[in-house]
């Protein structure tokens, strides 16, 4: 029976979010919105009672200890429509060597996060790709990030 509640309430608001004047959004504890269209995913801190918002266009927001949901208004679509990256990491897990692809010709400046989200690696790579060494890196989950995506990599 609840799954039934379920479903009907998930075809109400996707009715809701489809209305031309107003969408659902994420409001973090600094009042800064994100459209639920535009999320790709929530990523969990292991050791702070936070989370970060990771945008389907690669952006990350720094640490939310606490947010609401909420409805905007906006004019036309008012929901970001960026085109998605294909950059791609291998081998994930990795040991020693991780290998970026998929940048394009132009430079773009890279970063490996912690799952807390310190900046452990800063690098400017562009072309075909760029081979990063993780090999002094505990093991654990980290985060590459570049200007138009973030994916998370395990280092074994």
């Amino acid at each position: 029976m609840s799954k039934i509640y379920a479903v009907i309430l998930l075809t109400l608001i996707g009715f809701a979010v489809c209305k031309a004047d107003e969408y659902y959004c994420l409001v973090a504890d600094d009042n800064t919105k994100f459209a639920i269209a535009d999320i790709d995913y929530l990523l969990a801190s292991d050791s702070e009672p936070t989370f970060n918002v990771v945008m389907k266009d690669g952006t990350v927001s720094g640490p939310i200890t606490r947010a609401t949901f909420g409805k905007e208004f906006y004019q036309e679509s008012g929901i970001t429509g960026r085109e998605a990256a294909t950059v791609a990491v291998f081998p994930n897990p990795v040991k020693e060597y991780l290998h970026v692809t998929g940048m394009g010709d132009e430079e773009r400046d890279l970063g490996i996060y912690s799952i807390n989200g310190a900046c452990l690696r800063s690098i400017r790579a562009g072309g075909d790709g760029v081979t990063v060494f993780v090999g002094d890196l505990p093991e654990g989950k980290y985060l590459l990030r570049t200007d138009r995506s973030s994916m998370i990599f395990i280092k074994d």
